[in-house]
């Protein structure tokens, strides 16, 4: 089977084996191999594919109990999105999309910018957590709405 022709069941079955988003100090290496092997994965794929998956992801994640302490299954595709796409360090405050109520969404910084890629940041070419998972509030993240709206906005990440 080629790239192209990687499915929904695929994506999805792939997006379950990743780590969610917890705590910087538990998140690994080999976490963020699993995140990038993702990323190309979603980045070879075709976006209706992606979309499917997305939306068939988010509906599982809703009907799971989240009696589990530190993550939320909703977390997998947010970390993901930040690392398929290339999204700016800093953009001002005017600039934020925001698709899910996470509880720690940073303030804007002195300047009155924020970090759209929050709460992933990059170094030498890695991805690492800037901040803990600390909880969400209000409605479930409707991954294949930003999905949609970061592939409109910003090219993918290159990931060698």
């Amino acid at each position: 089977m080629g790239d192209a022709d990687l499915g929904s069941r695929q994506l999805l079955e792939v997006l379950h084996t990743l780590p969610p988003w917890r705590g910087i100090a538990d998140f690994y290496d080999e976490d963020w191999d699993a995140y990038l092997a993702a990323a190309r994965l979603v980045q070879q794929a075709d976006p209706e594919t992606v979309t499917a998956a997305l939306d068939e992801f988010t509906a599982e994640a809703a009907e799971l109990d989240e009696h589990y302490p530190g993550y939320e299954h909703e977390s997998k595709p947010f970390l993901l999105m930040r690392v398929v796409f290339a999204l700016p360090e800093t953009v001002p405050v005017q600039r934020r999309f925001a698709y899910k109520g996470w509880s720690n969404w940073p303030e804007p910084d002195q300047r009155g910018e924020i970090n759209p890629g929050w709460p992933v940041a990059w170094r030498q070419g890695r991805p690492y957590l800037v901040a803990s998972y600390e909880g969400s509030q209000g409605q479930p993240y409707p991954a294949a709405a930003e999905y949609r709206f970061l592939r409109d906005t910003f090219p993918h990440r290159n990931l060698g």
